[in-house]
């Protein structure tokens, strides 16, 4: 029984993980978009396609390039 409430434990804190992933995933697609918006970078339907594909990893590496230099180029 033990064993069985360890994965059951193990199996709810991946689902907790996830969740918070996507959170962060969506919250960095949103803030990505308004800096966009803000600065006036052109946002093509290719660059919404690729924003919806990219991984919190490389949506942290656009973000920081649009910080340095106000353009969207290949990731």
């Amino acid at each position: 029984m033990t064993a069985s409430w360890a994965e059951f434990e193990r199996f709810q804190q991946s689902l907790v993980d996830k969740g918070l992933e996507k959170g962060l995933e969506k919250g960095l697609r949103e803030a990505i978009l308004d800096l966009c918006e803000a600065w006036g970078v052109p946002v093509s339907a290719g660059h919404r396609e690729q924003l919806q594909g990219m991984d919190l990893d490389g949506l942290r590496v656009l973000k920081e390039q649009l910080k340095r230099t106000r353009t969207w180029s290949a990731v």
